[in-house]
C-alpha cells in the first residue's frame, strides 16, 4: 500500500471514528436530558375520567367481545367522555391530549387499547383525532400496566373556548383500572443540543463528501 493510499485510508478511518464519538456525545446525554412525561410547555388541565364513564367504557367492551368485534377505524363504535372546557389562546398554541390507560394485565402477552381524542368547538362541532393503537409488549399476567397515548398537536386559528375530549373504542388483555386525559400546551421543550444532536448525521455526511471529493483532486 503506497503512503498516499495509507494516508488516505488513516484519514477516512479518524473521520468515522470522531464522527461517531460526536454523535454519541451529543445524542446520547440530549436523549437523558429530554423529560418524557412532557407534551408540551404546560399542563393545562388534568382529570381522572368518573367512574360511571368507565362503566361505559367497559360496557362497550364487553358488547365488542359478546359481538366479535374488533371495533377499529374511524366508523367504529365509541363511548365519549367530555371533560370541563378551557380557554384555549393561539399565544399558547400547540394543544396535545394525553390519554393515560392503567390497569392490570389479564394474562402473558400483550396488551393493548385503541382510543380517539377531540376538540369540542364552541359551535357544538368536534375536531377529531384516531390515536395510534396503545400498546405494550410481553406482558405478564396481573402485571401493573400504563398505556400513554398522544394526540397529534393541534392549534387554533383564533382565541376560543375548547372541551377536550377522550372516546374509548378496544380493548386488549387488559383490566382497565383507570384513564387520565391531560391537556398540554405549547411546544415540548428541547434544549440547543437536542435540535444539533439531531442535524450530527447530515453534518456528518456533508464532511465526508466534501473530503471525498478534495482527496480525489489531490
Amino acid at each position: 500500500m503506497s503512503y498516499v493510499l495509507a494516508a488516505r485510508v488513516g484519514l477516512y478511518r479518524l473521520i468515522a471514528s470522531g464522527g461517531a464519538v460526536l454523535a454519541l456525545l451529543l445524542a446520547g446525554p440530549s436523549a437523558g436530558a429530554a423529560d418524557p412525561e412532557r407534551y408540551g410547555k404546560v399542563m393545562e388541565q388534568r382529570h381522572e375520567v368518573p367512574a360511571a364513564a368507565l362503566a361505559k367504557f367497559l360496557r362497550l367492551h364487553e358488547k365488542n367481545l359478546r359481538e366479535g368485534r374488533n371495533n377499529v377505524g374511524m366508523l367504529a363504535d365509541t363511548e365519549r367522555w367530555v371533560a370541563p372546557a378551557l380557554d384555549a389562546p393561539t399565544a399558547r398554541n400547540p394543544y396535545t391530549l394525553v390519554v393515560r390507560v392503567r390497569g392490570v394485565a389479564l394474562a402473558d402477552g400483550p396488551v393493548a387499547s385503541r382510543w380517539q381524542t377531540a376538540w369540542g368547538l364552541p359551535d357544538g362541532a368536534a375536531r377529531g383525532m384516531l390515536l395510534p393503537e396503545l400498546t405494550q409488549q410481553n406482558v405478564k399476567a396481573g402485571q401493573v400496566v400504563e398505556l400513554v397515548g398522544v394526540s397529534p398537536p393541534t392549534s387554533f386559528k383564533e382565541d376560543r373556548r375548547v372541551e377536550p375530549i377522550v372516546e374509548f373504542m378496544a380493548l386488549q388483555n387488559l383490566r382497565m383500572d383507570g384513564v387520565t386525559l391531560e391537556v398540554w400546551s405549547g411546544m415540548r421543550p428541547t434544549s440547543w443540543l437536542q435540535g444539533f444532536g439531531a442535524a450530527v448525521p447530515l453534518l456528518i455526511g456533508v464532511v465526508f463528501l466534501a473530503l471525498v471529493v478534495w482527496m480525489r483532486r489531490r
